[in-house]
């Protein structure tokens, strides 16, 4: 369904391009009229196919999610008991829940996208290839440069995505243990302390978002239906 769905995405562009030239250049109704009847079927098409694609992806997905969890609590059942009641219940469930929704995420959705790409990709180039466009050419020296870069900042990015999460674990954490503490805190008037800790915390998690922010803006944008909109048009 998603390679359908990818290829309906890629030729409605390369419609669009046709559908330009028959008003603009060639005056041509009859192009016009088959460019709109296709376009729109291939729409309704997509449209049918994303509503399984995305039952499957949301509404399956956290079903499975759930039979993890289901299967990750019966494990730590036949653990050393002292071992698991020694680690933070919160965090351990955060981190739990975190790396569940991790993996799922790859085989659900990270390996469509990759799907996806490629093929919109090989789509891409067989298009400019068919026009003839000098375009190919730029393509085909930005890539390789683009693929080095992304090979330089791989583990960087990898790195720094993971001490995000652990600052998010950290960070909701901290909220949920001030709740089960607020009466003790009150009580004692630590007030200040935990506010001046509070902070540090979220100065923490702001730092490496921003880290994270600026790591993943370096990387090249690469939305092959706007790249495509740019190179195939009125010819």
């Amino acid at each position: 369904m998603n390679i359908i769905s990818t290829g309906i995405l890629t030729f409605n562009v390369y419609l669009e391009g046709i559908l330009l030239n028959s008003l603009v250049y060639k005056a041509d109704r009859a192009a016009f009229v088959r460019s709109i009847v296709l376009i729109t079927t291939l729409s309704l098409i997509r449209l049918l196919l994303s509503y399984f694609m995305n039952k499957i992806q949301i509404l399956r997905f956290r079903e499975i999610n759930m039979e993890v969890n289901d299967v990750i609590m019966k494990e730590l059942y036949v653990k050393d008991t002292l071992a698991i009641t020694k680690m933070n219940s919160v965090q351990t469930a955060d981190r739990i829940t975190e790396d569940t929704t991790e993996v799922l995420t790859f085989l659900f959705q990270t390996i469509n996208q990759i799907i996806s790409i490629a093929l919109s990709s090989i789509l891409i180039f067989t298009y400019l290839f068919m026009a003839g466009s000098g375009f190919l050419l730029l393509i085909a020296i930005l890539l390789p440069a683009y693929s080095l870069i992304y090979l330089f900042l791989r583990s960087k990015i990898f790195e720094v995505s993971l001490k995000l999460k652990e600052a998010y674990n950290e960070y909701f954490s901290g909220f949920t243990e001030w709740l089960s503490r607020y009466i003790e805190i009150k009580g004692n008037r630590r007030e200040k302390i935990e506010t001046e800790r509070w902070s540090n915390t979220k100065r923490t998690l702001l730092g490496v978002a921003k880290r994270d922010f600026l790591l993943n803006l370096m990387k090249m944008p690469g939305n092959p239906r706007i790249l495509m909109r740019g190179w195939i048009g009125p010819s």
